[in-house]
């Protein structure tokens, strides 16, 4: 009987071979993670640019013109357009002097094309008469 005390060229490569595979796999994951982190990073900074457009135009009111301290206008270009909104057909309004309109907020790149990147909309009520401000 041959006792060995050592591992043959063989079994050394098989193992490096079969040890290499498995970190190449681990690298592939890796560059899809950190892919995946930067496009959910983008869009949380897309998000957050939105929320603030959207945020100072409802706590300043819908005649306040652009802060633009509040925007980032070096990479975004953010817009607002508001529309009446549609009322049910059962609802009577009454006397109180407030219309019911949508807000939404465009997100587009400040140097791009124009398109819409993202956008937001939300309903709100506000005092009739009131002049609704416009996006230079």
């Amino acid at each position: 009987m041959v006792k060995r005390c050592c591992f043959t060229l063989l079994e050394v490569l098989v193992a490096l071979s079969v040890l290499m595979l498995g970190f190449g796999f681990l690298m592939g994951q890796q560059a899809l993670s950190s892919g995946r982190l930067r496009d959910a990073g983008e869009a949380l900074a897309r998000t957050r640019e939105l929320t603030n457009a959207m945020e100072f135009t409802l706590l300043a009111g819908p005649s306040v013109k652009w802060e633009k301290r509040f925007l980032t206008p070096d990479r975004y270009r953010v817009t607002r357009s508001w529309q009446l909104a549609e009322m049910p057909l059962n609802y009577e309004q009454g006397s109180v002097g407030m219309q019911l309109v949508r807000l939404t907020v465009s997100l587009s790149e400040a140097g791009g094309s124009g398109d819409v990147i993202d956008e937001l909309s939300v309903e709100t009520w506000k005092p009739a008469g009131t002049e609704l401000a416009t996006d230079d």
